[in-house]
């Protein structure tokens, strides 16, 4: 095929990476923090994925000291591995902040495992965070907690706004009460409490990571267990959210909803339900998912999706984890994520009703080969495929639509499950060079 004949693909792709810039999370810099797992021996473990560029990668704890510096080839993914030392226990103040640089741009996703208790998140680059976050937990009887951490060379100051009831420092601060606390740069505390800690609100000085879950959430099929996300500064919430159920089972998963200004009309709305509500700052509603569920909302809110785990087609019980939903202004057209091969792995695709299942790539090749299951609601449609116990780096890509995924593992009472696609994206270069390299295929084999 002939250079020219590119132009006009090359012209219209050069005028498409200037209309479609955004946050990535993607990036150079990361910082993680370790929470409380049920107990020891923990496995804590980094996944860092690599794109079109091999590149150097530093990661880094302060104290106890930890430096290792890993060489990821482009396209690969490398697990780096944290001993058990390195979880922060609760009301800890320390210097367990890891911190992950890169001289190429790389994705980042956190492992917490215990033998009967797992769950993963997506780990936000520093350029994505923010000053100002809601917690939110599932309601657990113990082990609520969120970690503050400050990867920055400078002190920050840290207002919290209690939701419920939390001891900070050996004082109990009561609902709406605020504490402040200084944090060294470096440091990272976690802070804990039996009370059910939604909608707690963390304001910061300068950008800081807020890590938040419970050690220990019970659900109708699930003793006791780890879930836990990094959560997203409101800066980076939605108007719009819709939720499909992620597997079919006999648990009921449940959505989290949290409103950041006053007056905030949240309406939602599923196959034959419509219900509104009025909320405020730090207020959230729970509601459990029978069917896909469209969310709209007056001002920028928050959704987190509880799975609660379960028995389902696969003949075993699974365990809960939790993950944040994204907007539905589904930014981005590519992924690469990462599956576990001790798991049954899936992935779950919501886009636009106009996508077809034959539009998107996954691992090169057509959804459609993977006999995907299909839900629709109000426009939307969302895709679930069984990946099997396939482990390493995977990627999904759609030529014109944008989309968000989920992807999560289960096996017998253990399971785990993180989102993308709410600020992740590759740069405007790294997208071009993708789709270059996608029309000259096809073409090569026209």
């Amino acid at each position: 095929m002939a250079w020219h004949s590119l132009a006009p693909l090359l012209a219209f792709l050069l005028i498409w990476t200037e209309t479609t810039g955004g946050p990535v999370t993607e990036g150079r810099s990361f910082i993680v923090a370790f929470t409380e797992n049920l107990g020891t021996p923990a496995t804590l473990a980094l996944e860092l994925s690599s794109y079109d560029e091999p590149c150097m990668v530093q990661v880094t704890v302060p104290s106890p000291p930890y430096n290792v510096t890993v060489f990821l080839a482009k396209n690969s993914t490398t697990e780096v591995v944290f001993p058990t030392s390195y979880m922060l226990t609760a009301g800890e103040r320390s210097k367990k902040l890891v911190t992950v640089s890169s001289d190429a741009d790389i994705s980042v996703i956190a492992f917490n495992k215990h033998m009967y208790s797992v769950d993963a998140f997506t780990c936000l680059s520093k350029q994505d965070l923010g000053t100002d976050y809601f917690v939110f937990t599932a309601v657990s009887t113990q082990g609520n907690y969120f970690a503050v951490g400050n990867g920055e060379d400078v002190e920050t100051q840290v207002n919290i706004t209690v939701s419920g009831s939390l001891v900070v420092d050996g004082t109990r601060y009561e609902d709406k009460q605020m504490v402040t606390i200084t944090l060294a740069p470096q440091e990272v505390i976690l802070l804990s409490d039996a009370n059910d800690l939604t909608g707690t609100r963390v304001v910061s000085s300068t950008p800081v990571a807020v890590f938040s879950g419970s050690k220990c959430y019970s659900s109708p099929y699930s003793y006791c267990d780890i879930v836990i996300e990094q959560l997203y500064p409101v800066q980076s919430w939605g108007q719009q959210f819709v939720v499909f159920p992620l597997m079919t089972k006999d648990v009921r998963d449940r959505i989290i909803i949290i409103a950041a200004r006053p007056d905030t009309t949240v309406t939602l709305q599923d196959e034959s339900t419509t219900l509104q509500y009025s909320l405020q700052p730090g207020s959230h509603v729970s509601m459990d998912l029978q069917t896909g569920m469209l969310v709209n909302a007056t001002e920028p809110i928050t959704v987190g999706y509880l799975f609660q785990g379960g028995y389902s087609s696969l003949g075993f019980k699974s365990d809960p984890f939790i993950a944040t939903v994204p907007p539905s202004n589904f930014p981005w057209r590519y992924y690469k994520f990462v599956t576990k091969d001790v798991f049954y792995n899936y992935l779950f695709i919501v886009s636009r009703s106009s996508s077809s299942s034959s539009d998107f790539l996954l691992d090169y090749r057509p959804l459609s080969d993977y006999a995907p299951t299909v839900q629709y609601l109000e426009g939307f449609t969302g895709f679930g495929v069984n990946l099997g116990k396939i482990g390493g780096q995977h990627e999904i890509s759609h030529q014109s639509e944008t989309f968000s995924i989920y992807v999560y593992g289960v096996e017998n009472r253990v399971s785990y499950g993180y989102s993308l696609g709410q600020g992740e994206s590759f740069s405007g270069i790294e997208q071009l060079h993708f789709y270059i390299c996608h029309f000259l295929k096809i073409s090569d084999e026209v």
